[in-house]
């Protein structure tokens, strides 16, 4: 969810679900099975959890027999294969319908998997963390694909659909619903630098792009209402969101997505390179992981802002300055508390409106900062513990964060008059020169 040049922010990912290990039935030719409900029909799965039983090229048989019963294999169960690291292909017969969930989940060395003819159920996370898939193919007659199925298969370029499928299609190796309404899963190693969603897309899976690392401009048509939280944070390549203006419930401005009436800002693109950039007045919200991973070193946020959802600075390292013009601290939605990594509390410098000092101190998410200026204050402001003379050794700043000098207090020298900033240690002046 890389985003700079020096990238600081992590890709995402789900928990994994490890449930308690479960028994097997039998085991036949070093596979394990489970009986199913009805003990007609054989279900692979694993030793136990701690095992990882499974290595090398395995095959897994059409039938088994079971004392003296002969037993289709019909399902691969949840967790079947789960974290076998050393198990590099899997062949299944032609009458497998069922893969469960994480079935083949963080199998890290499995580099080919044909699912057969027969399929018509894969589980959710059924194979996520598979880096080394390049390729999938849904076969014609399945008819559902699990949530986050394929999230974080690194190596994934491309899924195709059997020809008659009824649920799902393919364009450009990116997998759609069968109308063309969802865009359900765009491949982490797909090589489209800009995607144009289809004109009737009314929906995206906010596991979509788990992640797109290539992806660097995202086109959005008429009829998309709706971008999830989070869904495009983890487009690690991506500096533009454009949108139709004839969208009714979306906009976009300066290439970053926002909701139609501007009140919300939902994704600012992760790559995209700016030193400063400015919320338009009038938002209100920051979306979960909306501003996740940016490079800006200068941010100003609005008056109007009220709410700072989860994560939405999540990886963000180079702030030196924010300047808020709202005079009560937005909200801040972090189970923690912090909005910022420690770096920027002990280095940024945030400017707040007059009088709004003491409010901005005793903030959850904001009373972390070492160096808070006060707008609008006249003299000199002392933040912090220590003083400075006139041999100390200073950073001076003008009020919008920018650096202008750093040496001895005593060798200051400014071409225009007016307020400017000065750092020593943990403490910060606001001086009139």
């Amino acid at each position: 969810m890389s985003i700079k040049k020096t990238l600081c922010v992590l890709a995402l990912s789900l928990p994994v679900i490890v449930p308690a290990a479960q028994a097997y039935d039998f085991v036949k030719d070093g596979v394990y099975y489970n009986l199913s409900n009805d003990r007609k029909k054989a279900i692979v799965t694993y030793s136990s959890l701690d095992a990882n039983a499974y290595e090398g090229d395995v095959v897994i048989p059409s039938t088994v027999k079971y004392g003296m019963t002969e037993l289709q294999v019909r399902e691969i169960g949840d967790l079947a294969f789960f974290n076998c690291q050393n198990m590099t292909s899997v062949k299944m017969p032609d009458n497998i319908i069922l893969i469960g969930q994480q079935a083949f989940s963080h199998c890290y060395s499995l580099t080919e998997i044909q699912l057969p003819a027969s399929l018509y159920s894969i589980g959710d996370y059924a194979f996520e963390y598979c880096d080394r898939l390049t390729s999938v193919s849904i076969p014609k007659y399945a008819e559902m694909v699990g949530y986050a199925a394929f999230q974080m298969c690194s190596g994934l370029e491309r899924i195709d659909v059997a020809e008659g499928n009824m649920s799902y299609c393919s364009e450009e190796g990116v997998l759609y619903s069968a109308s063309r309404k969802k865009l359900v899963c765009f491949p982490a190693s797909c090589e489209i630098k800009e995607l144009s969603l289809p004109d009737g897309l009314t929906e995206i899976e906010d596991a979509a792009f788990t992640p797109a690392y290539f992806l660097e401009r995202i086109c959005i048509g008429q009829a998309l209402a709706d971008v999830p939280p989070s869904t495009l944070s983890s487009c690690l390549a991506l500096t533009e969101i454009t949108v139709d203006p004839a969208n009714e419930s979306l906009s976009s401005a300066d290439g970053v997505l926002f909701d139609k009436k501007m009140q919300k800002l939902i994704q600012y693109p992760t790559a995209r390179v700016a030193e400063s950039y400015a919320i338009p007045e009038g938002v209100s919200a920051l979306e979960d992981m909306s501003m996740a991973g940016t490079v800006i070193t200068e941010l100003t946020l609005p008056s109007t802002l009220t709410n700072i959802g989860m994560y939405a600075f999540y990886g963000c390292c180079n702030f030196n300055t924010i300047k808020t013009n709202a005079k009560t601290p937005p909200t801040v939605q972090d189970k923690d508390n912090e909005l910022f990594i420690s770096a920027i509390y002990e280095n940024c410098v945030l400017h707040v409106p007059d009088s709004s000092k003491q409010a901005y101190s005793s903030a959850k998410g904001w009373r972390n900062f070492k160096n808070i200026s006060s707008e609008g204050t006249h003299g000199i402001e002392s933040i912090g513990t220590d003083s400075a003379d006139s041999d100390s050794s200073v950073n001076l700043f003008d009020t919008n964060g920018r650096k202008l000098y750093s040496g001895p207090l005593s060798g200051i020298n400014v071409s225009e008059h007016g307020i400017y900033v000065i750092q020593k240690g943990n403490s910060t002046f606001k001086i009139r020169l």
